[in-house]
């Protein structure tokens, strides 16, 4: 059995410069597995999100691809969902490079 450990620390230039990797990666036929993951991913945020309460849903930004939460990031860092979100963002980044 393997296991990986990550890190819970990084830098908003960081989380930036790996998310328009994962985007170019993702886009290219050799990343099949990468593409199909962000693509999950994207629909478990959305379904968890239309789970919660309406006030709560209204202070998610609308986005079509998960990682465009990165760019929102600077909107959602003060309220109550700064650091579920942030989190969920740091998971999909980092198994996102570790698969691709």
């Amino acid at each position: 059995m393997k296991l990986a450990f990550f890190s819970g620390e990084h830098s908003h230039d960081d989380v930036r410069a790996v998310s328009r990797q994962l985007l170019v990666h993702a886009k290219g036929d050799d990343h099949r597995c990468l593409f199909a993951f962000l693509h999950r991913s994207t629909i478990a945020l959305k379904d968890e999100i239309r789970s919660l309460p309406h006030n709560i849903q209204a202070l998610v930004p609308s986005f079509e691809h998960v990682l465009d939460l990165v760019h929102h990031s600077a909107s959602l860092r003060d309220g109550p969902l700064a650091e579920p979100v942030e989190r969920a963002l740091l998971c999909v980044l980092k198994i996102g490079a570790l698969i691709g």
